[in-house]
């Protein structure tokens, strides 16, 4: 329990982990005060991504009024809970907010790549993944997974100006896999 003295001789009881307040004022009589505080539910979000109309579609919930930024820049304001926001190629960086600064925000990080490509492609091990666009350098979030869809590897590649990534495959069995690079596969053939 926590104590707090406050003005006027009125005394406020915290019990520890809780969201129940009590207080009393203490000029000659005790009268006995019960506050709740109840705090809203935090924005939550899911997307999905249109590639044929390169956008993102988001459904978001726990706000009455969204902003949402792409590339940090506000581009709409809406009291919608799906919000369809068209995506420029290269790197796109999602942010809904609401205007309950309390609620949080959700931030997304979403990869526009008109083609990929990788070499040598079957490999012995060594492959570079070009994505043949211009994006700022940035990190970004690489899986491997096998042909069923089960992860082998997750790791964030940090890409310079050039957009090439290079992976090692040499520990990996012969066989077919899939790299996701943002939200593109490319499928790769390892063979020695």
């Amino acid at each position: 329990m926590i104590f707090k003295q406050l003005q006027n001789n009125n005394r406020c009881f915290l019990a520890k982990n809780s969201k129940k307040y009590s207080t009393w004022v203490n000029n000659g009589r005790t009268t006995n005060f019960v506050a709740r505080i109840n705090t809203p539910a935090p924005i939550t979000g899911y997307s999905t991504y249109d590639a044929q109309r390169k956008e993102l579609i988001v459904n978001m919930s726990g706000g009455t009024q969204y902003i949402v930024s792409l590339n940090g820049k506000i581009i709409l304001t809406t009291t919608q809970s799906q919000i369809s926001i068209p995506l420029n190629t290269g790197l796109n960086k999602i942010s809904v907010e609401t205007d309950q600064t309390c609620l949080g925000t959700y931030q997304e990080d979403v990869l526009v790549n008109a083609e990929i490509t990788s070499y040598p492609n079957p490999t012995t091990g060594k492959l570079t993944i070009d994505l043949n666009e211009t994006i700022p350098q940035s990190n970004i979030e690489v899986f491997i997974q096998d042909v069923n869809g089960a992860e082998i590897s997750r790791q964030n590649v940090q890409v310079e100006q050039g957009q090439k990534l290079n992976l090692n495959l040499t520990k990996y069995k012969n066989g077919v896999y899939l790299i996701k690079v943002g939200n593109r596969l490319v499928p790769v053939i390892k063979n020695e």
